[in-house]
């Protein structure tokens, strides 16, 4: 399935990026399915969701923390994901 979507996003996108977004069972789908080069994570200090943990569940990722901003919200992280 994230193959396909992916796919479908790629098509009108031609070589342009295409972003994922979504919680962590669409991530989660991408991940495993190997389709991801990037991660960004958003983290605020509230529970939101149905509380699935994003790394939980999937195959090992061998990730590369690129870049971090905080701010008393929220802090944004930024990881490459190694091949």
């Amino acid at each position: 399935m994230a193959s396909s979507a992916l796919a479908q996003a790629q098509a009108p996108a031609g070589e342009k990026a295409v972003c994922i977004a979504g919680g962590a069972m669409t991530a989660q789908q991408f991940m495993n399915a190997r389709l991801v080069d990037e991660v960004q994570i958003h983290m605020v200090s509230k529970l939101l969701g149905d509380r699935l943990r994003l790394f939980e569940h999937g195959v090992p990722l061998n990730l590369e923390r690129t870049r971090v901003l905080e701010s008393p919200d929220v802090t944004h992280l930024r990881f490459r994901v190694l091949k």
